[in-house]
């Protein structure tokens, strides 16, 4: 879901075919743990649309890791 080729603005592409989908949540430019409130929030904002387009096509999402230091 980021970057480049890799992001999904929406799900039409996706529905234009009858296949079983599993995406891949972002794992770049993000991170859930991150103690600056701003970047915290855009890292869920990211998961979230990431959700939103799983649950249009049905497709199952897979988080990765994030880190604290």
């Amino acid at each position: 879901m980021d970057g480049d080729h890799h992001h999904l603005e929406n799900a039409d592409l996706v529905l234009q075919n009858s296949c079983w989908y599993t995406i891949h949540a972002s794992i770049r430019g993000s991170n859930l743990a991150s103690l600056p409130e701003p970047i915290r929030r855009a890292s869920v904002d990211m998961m979230v649309s990431c959700f939103a387009i799983a649950v249009n096509v049905g497709a199952l999402v897979v988080p990765h890791p994030f880190f604290f230091k």
